[in-house]
């Protein structure tokens, strides 16, 4: 039996520069506040690319929750961009 996770995702995704993601995760309690959501660092050492994530189970099967699964993007989308433009 195969399992299937469904994951909302959104994550701020910073090409080829360890020190800004450094910088950001040095504010990793004021950033968590803001947003209003655990945050996931993923600053992937032997990679070019780190990244910052929230995310949430999801359920794309029942349309019913569809409504409210994209409202939690958008919102979620807009509380990263004020939260992380006024610190790039």
């Amino acid at each position: 039996m195969i399992k299937t996770f469904l994951i909302q995702k959104t994550m701020l995704y910073i090409w080829d520069n360890k020190d800004l993601f450094d910088r950001l995760q040095k504010e990793t309690e004021e950033l968590t506040q803001e947003i209003g959501l655990p945050l996931e660092w993923r600053s992937n050492p032997d990679k070019k690319a780190s990244r910052i994530i929230t995310e949430r189970p999801a359920t794309f099967a029942d349309r019913a929750v569809w409504i409210e699964q994209f409202e939690w993007l958008m919102n979620t989308a807009l509380k990263f961009k004020q939260a992380f433009t006024k610190r790039i």
